[in-house]
């Protein structure tokens, strides 16, 4: 909560319960709005072709995820996309876990790419080393002081 209190929200004037509803609200009626980066794409079809199998694990509302995947024509990279079955996010820990556990996986195999405070945290969680992108909620800094490698765009990956 205190990345939206820095932000200006004010919880006692109206709940984070609340706000996540509007948000969201607001969210469906203009995600098509929304692009994906330039080079997305293009490293998703890297990683599918080294036989790299690739998941989404979100905080968003799974239903929603789905639609928003195929909306961009990308579901075609990933064998497995989870996200949550509410909004208020409180469970991408226990979905991921659940994740590793249908697929059988090894978590020192996995490489969770994210770019959050909060991935490093479910990367943790589920045991699997974390790769972060300075693109999003944090910056660099922040991101790095985690002890994690950063990145500035997906181009960097290779």
């Amino acid at each position: 909560m205190s990345y939206y209190s820095k932000l200006g929200f004010d919880f006692s004037n109206e709940s984070f319960e609340e706000l996540t509803v509007e948000f969201i609200s607001e969210y469906y009626k203009r995600f098509n709005e929304c692009k994906l980066f330039d080079e997305v794409e293009e490293v998703l079809k890297k990683i599918r072709d080294r036989g790299i199998s690739q998941s989404i694990l979100s905080a968003s509302k799974e239903d929603v995820l789905i639609e928003k995947i195929k909306y961009y024509g990308i579901d075609k990279y990933f064998s497995r996309i989870i996200g949550l079955k509410n909004h208020y996010a409180e469970s991408k820990v226990e979905r991921g876990k659940k994740w590793i556990a249908e697929l059988n996986l090894n978590p020192q195999e996995v490489l969770l790419i994210g770019d959050t405070i909060h991935d490093y945290d479910v990367s943790k969680h589920i045991g699997s080393d974390c790769l972060l992108i300075a693109n999003g909620h944090h910056s660099y800094k922040k991101l790095a002081s985690l002890g994690v490698d950063v990145i500035s765009t997906l181009k960097e990956i290779n």
